[in-house]
């Protein structure tokens, strides 16, 4: 993960057909990071959104989402 500015309360998730299957958190964020994802469910071949939730320094919540392939 790579930020522009300096970000808090960092939130990663990784959603399949509707159904949350890994999540992960960082405490701040500047620069890049290495965020690490929990697995929930099993995870199976197919896209998948990689949504990331954070808190800039203006207070302002900010979301990202990105479509994600998995292979196996």
């Amino acid at each position: 993960v790579r930020s522009t500015q300096r970000l808090r309360s960092v939130r990663v998730t990784l959603r399949m057909r509707g159904r949350t299957v890994a999540t992960g958190q960082a405490s701040s964020l500047s620069g890049r990071k290495r965020v690490s994802l929990r697995v929930r469910r099993g995870l199976r071949r197919g896209t998948a959104l990689l949504r990331l939730t954070a808190v800039d320094p203006s207070g302002k919540r900010i979301n990202v989402s990105r479509r994600v392939r998995l292979t196996r």
